[in-house]
Order: C-alpha cells, then structure tokens, then sequence
C-alpha cells in the first residue's frame, strides 16, 4: 500500500505550484490562446455575454462556457493574462479530486485515487493546456466530474448525484458540444452493458438528472438563438462537433493519418505513456481476468481514440478528454502488477521507464544549455536547486515502483519548469512577432488608431496587447486610406506596397510556436525557419 503521506509526495506537488506559476504569466500564445482571451474580453470589456465575436465576426463555432468563465474572471480581477488563465487552472485542480474520487469509488483503494490524480496532473497535456489555454482544459474537467458523478449514482443510487451529473454534462456540452454528451454516455453505457443493470436507468432520478442537463444548458440554446436564430440553435444541438469531424470549412489537418491519436499519445501522457501502453498490452494478451473497472476505463479510451482518427480535423489537444480515464487505468494496473509474482514482467518494465529517464534527462540537459539555454541566473539557480532536492529525495526512496514514480514526475515537473520559464517565454517574446510588435507600440507610444493589418484576417495577439480588434486592408484600399499610417505585412507581402512611399519601423521574427520543428529548435537551421514581419510607415 503507497502512503502518500511522505515528503517526496508534497515535493512534486510543490514542483506542480512552480510550473503553474511560470505558466500562468507566459505572454498568450497564437493562435487560440490570444484569441480566446481577446474574446472573452470583449464580453467584459463591453459588458456583453450573450453575443461572442472573433474580431468582428460573428463566431458561429465553439459554445459560450470557456469564454464566459475568463470573462467573468476579467470582470473580476481585470485584464491580464493569468486572470484568462485562472478558471482552467482552478478547475483542472478541482478536476484532479474527481479522478481521486472516481478512483476510489471504482476500486475503494485511496492509493489508487491519490496515483491516479498524480498521473492525470503531471501528464504533459495537461500541464500545457494549463498555460496554453483554450477550451479543452474546461472541457477536460466538467467531463471527469460529470462520469465521477454519474458512475457515482449507479453505484449508489443517490438523487444529488444524478442531479450533479446532469449539471456537469450541461457544463461540459456548453463547452465544447455534443462530444462532450457522448463521451460521457459511452463511458455509462460500456459500464451498465457489461453488468447488463439496465434497470437502473429506469430511474425518476435519471430522469431528473437529464432535466437539469437541459435546464442548465439553456442559457447556451438562448444565446444562439439570440444572436444567429435558429441556425445558431441548430448548430450548437447537431453540427458543432460534426462539422470539426467532417472537416469541411476547418481544413484536413491530420485527415488521412488514422494513427494520429496514438502516436499523439506517445508525448501527450508523457511521463506516463509507456506504462499505459505496455499495460494496455498486459490486459488485452497477458491478463485473462478483466474486470469492470479496466472494461470501463480502457474500452472508453481506445473507442473515443479510435473513432477520432477518422476525424477529418485532427488537433494533438483533442486526446485530452480521455487523460483522466487513462490515469486512472494505469494507476490502478501499475499497483496491481507491482503486487503480483510476474516479476518478469515488472522488470523490464522498470528497466525501459529507467530508459526512457535518462533519455529525458538527456534531452531536458541539451535543451537548457544549448538550443534554448537559461540565461538568467537566478532561473538558473532555482532550476539546479529544485533538481538536486529532486535527485536527493529519488536517492532516499527504497521502494522501487514509488522511487520510478518519483523519478518520473519529477522529470516531467522540472522540464515544464523550464519550458515556462525559459523555452516559452523565449518563443513568444522573439518568434511571435504580434507579441514584439505591440511592445514596440506601447514603447514607441505610436497612435493606435493608425495602425492596420494587410491581408490577414486577424492578429490575436496583438489585438490583446493593444486592446483593440486591428482593422485589415486589403491591396486596393492601401491608396485610400489617409496618410500617415502604420501597416504590419509579412516578409513574403512586402513587394505589395512597392509603389508607396513608405519606411520600415520595426522587424519581426516570425515563427507558429505552437507547431514547432526540429529545424526550428536546432540554432543552426532555425533561421532558416524563421519569417519576418515588419510595421511599415506609409506615407
């Protein structure tokens, strides 16, 4: 039995506070980081949620709850991007209990539960989504608390319960969709078919629970239909998560690899992911005796898995929903196979996780001292003195799983230190080139009012420092508009405004940095990979 009472146990978890502080005041990323915070700032800066706009566009797409969360938060702690960040945070913590909880109705072990939450808030989605905020962090937690709630009814028949089900699915559907309702209901279906309970479906306290599901989805079907009708309600009751699994206007990103989810996972449950694929592997081949709890988990995963690889619309932050269930799997197979005789087993699984350490620590090593190298010191000095705490406490550990757990976690842990507090910070502040553009406004005081995008539909990031959604001229209304003003264009645009007086201001470093390269992180060839923007002075 893991006591979780230990030392090493706090340490990860203070580990865990260190990477959400770095996290939580990153500049916002491009592209649904920036634009999700300008979004909802919108609704709190002019005071308005029941409309939502990208731009100046209406945005006929993702439900209202993410955005109404962070504009809520806006309106109370005002504008700044750890206040966007705040609600996922404090959600995916609160999320956390409900794995443990879920953890522990499933196997009435504490140990279970407590691993279980550990694994989910270490996984490297999770701790990425949690400064690259969008939608799925919300999304994520109200799913996990409404299976937590909902298996919790069947288990023992309670009305508050049911009734907490239905409003967590209501708050999951009013954040992404109907994806939201079917993953939710697959879980329940796999569980009560494998019992073959119907009978507790035949409940008035099911009944209720899908009536607050829709009472407290309303307000989403009210404000679609307030702002576009009954196409809006339509869309949000059928085609929302139809249409990103269709493709269409959303582009075929990903469409013909109908492994994406799989090989996404590989790095997505990082540090986790070898253990809950070679025991995956142990419960399907290896282990005869399945039983409800891995049939519910597992077949819950690998079918959502499964069916959005055939998604036309692929994005690596989709495997997110499934994480909880995942953690939970694993957790409670690691504990069951450190328990039993096959010790075979268990050693070459210890001896591939102490592989895949080192290799880790290996790239962790060159990242900080070569392709992105720390370079304040007192960064520096934190990240060594949290490391050598790390390796002291990982010495002192006996137990073998529990020292390989430690290991893990704390690899992970430093490495999204670093990520936040050097690779990030660097990304965005030197290669997203909105970013360096809105400071050299600020600092230059340039009148924002003269300032236009050319022939982009929009730029988030700047939109957000500068607090104002940036007009976009198009080729034929460059001699129109009344000079002096600024125009920001791309390197590949620039022969576009050749017969115009004009000089550049300022240079760019452009780069997606959040579709990063091997070309990219490599300093030899990143320049290579780099485009240029520049804020132009028309005359």
């Amino acid at each position: 039995m893991i006591n979780f009472f230990k030392p090493w146990y706090f340490f990860l978890f203070f580990l865990l506070a260190v990477v959400l502080g770095f996290g939580l005041f990153l500049p916002l990323m491009e592209n649904d980081s920036a634009q999700h915070a300008t979004m909802a700032w919108r609704m709190a800066r002019e005071n308005d949620f029941a409309h939502i706009f990208k731009g100046k566009q209406p945005y006929l797409d993702k439900p209202h709850l993410h955005f109404w969360l962070s504009g809520l938060s806006f309106e109370i702690f005002g504008k700044a991007e750890w206040a966007y960040r705040l609600p996922a945070i404090l959600l995916t913590l609160i999320s956390g209990y409900g794995v443990f909880s879920l953890s522990k109705l499933m196997y009435q072990k504490t140990e279970i539960g407590q691993l279980a939450a550990l694994f989910y808030l270490t996984s490297q989605t999770i701790l990425l989504s949690l400064h690259d905020v969008r939608t799925d962090a919300v999304l994520t937690s109200m799913l996990i608390l409404a299976i937590w709630q909902w298996a919790k009814f069947l288990e023992k028949n309670n009305l508050s319960a049911a009734l907490l089900g239905g409003i967590f699915t209501a708050c999951a559907y009013s954040t992404k969709g109907q994806v939201a309702v079917a993953l939710v209901g697959l879980f329940l279906f796999i569980r009560v078919a494998y019992q073959k309970d119907w009978e507790k479906l035949l409940n008035y306290k099911v009944a209720l629970g899908i009536l607050v599901f829709f009472i407290f989805s309303l307000p989403i079907f009210l404000t679609y239909y307030h702002q576009f009708g009954w196409e809006g309600v339509k869309f949000i009751a059928m085609g929302q998560s139809a249409e990103r699994f269709q493709g269409g206007e959303f582009g075929q990103a990903g469409s013909q690899d109908y492994f994406f989810y799989f090989h996404t996972l590989l790095w997505a449950f990082l540090p986790w992911s070898l253990w809950f694929y070679l025991l995956t592997f142990r419960v399907g081949f290896i282990d005869k005796k399945k039983s409800l709890k891995e049939i519910a988990t597992l077949s819950t995963a690998l079918i959502f898995i499964v069916v959005m690889n055939f998604s036309q619309f692929k994005l690596p932050h989709y495997i997110n929903p499934i994480v909880p269930l995942i953690s939970i799997f694993t957790a409670a197979q690691i504990l069951n196979l450190n328990q039993t005789e096959n010790q075979k087993f268990f050693k070459a699984f210890k001896i591939s996780s102490y592989i895949i350490l080192l290799l880790g620590m290996l790239l962790l090593a060159s990242m900080a001292s070569y392709f992105f190298p720390i370079r304040k010191r007192e960064i520096l000095i934190l990240f060594l003195i949290l490391m050598g705490l790390s390796f002291f406490i990982f010495i002192q550990i006996k137990n073998q799983l529990y020292r390989l757990i430690f290991g893990l976690a704390a690899f992970i842990l430093l490495a999204n230190i670093y990520l936040n507090s050097t690779f990030y910070k660097n990304l965005i502040e030197n290669y997203q080139a909105d970013t360096q553009i809105a400071k050299f406004v600020e600092r230059e005081n340039l009148t924002q009012e003269n300032i236009f995008v050319y022939d982009r539909l929009h730029s988030w990031a700047l939109d957000w420092s500068l607090d104002r959604t940036t007009p976009t001229l198009e080729e034929n209304e460059l001699k129109l508009q009344q000079k002096p003003y600024y125009l920001v264009i791309s390197d590949k645009n620039l022969h576009q405004i050749e017969h115009l007086r004009h000089s550049v201001v300022f240079t760019a470093n452009e780069f997606r940095v959040t579709r990063l390269s091997f070309k990219f992180i490599n300093p030899k060839t990143r320049a290579s990979q780099v485009n240029q923007i520049f804020l132009v002075k028309i005359f």
